[in-house]
């Protein structure tokens, strides 16, 4: 809910977009630590949106860092075409 209040105030803000779209593709456990989702575990629905996220991190600006997780998620989704 954070992320929905930064980016309705800072809509044009790459980092933050670059920000959701890593949380989207992280699992929260339900003892609280943080691991890596694996992709396929996750729906297609998570994964479309964090890829949303990334493309519209790079189209406000490009950088290696939103680059680099989008080609993360490709790779850990198996989709390197």
């Amino acid at each position: 809910d954070y992320m929905k209040v930064a980016l309705s105030l800072k809509p044009k803000d790459h980092l933050l977009w670059n920000a959701l779209g890593v949380i989207a593709a992280i699992q929260v456990m339900n003892d609280g630590s943080i691991v890596v989702a694996s992709l396929p575990s996750l729906g297609l629905k998570e994964a479309g949106f964090a890829q949303h996220c990334f493309f519209k991190s790079l189209q406000l600006q490009r950088t290696a860092m939103a680059y680099t997780n989008l080609g993360f998620l490709y790779y850990r989704n198996d989709n390197l075409q």
